[in-house]
């Protein structure tokens, strides 16, 4: 899960807008954006970061231990 945490929250907001297209409207980074959504660096990014705190939410609930201190930093500033 941690590896390709990314791709899962990438194919996760793919899935939405394909079920939902107008939920592209919320995201003000999509508006008049002329990349495709599976190549847009900001979709990836946003996808990567959402799923990355969801993940840590339900490592905090399960009470699993915390993930390195370096992965946190790498997601806090995308890198």
């Amino acid at each position: 899960m941690k590896k390709n945490v990314g791709e899962l929250g990438l194919k996760f907001f793919l899935k939405i807008f394909e079920i939902a297209p107008l939920t592209q409207k919320l995201f003000s980074f999509l508006k008049d954006s002329k990349v495709p959504l599976d190549k847009n660096p900001k979709l990836k990014s946003h996808a990567m970061t959402f799923f990355y705190f969801l993940f840590l939410f339900f490592m905090v609930v399960y009470s699993s231990p915390l993930p390195p201190n370096g992965l946190l930093k790498m997601t806090i500033y995308k890198i």
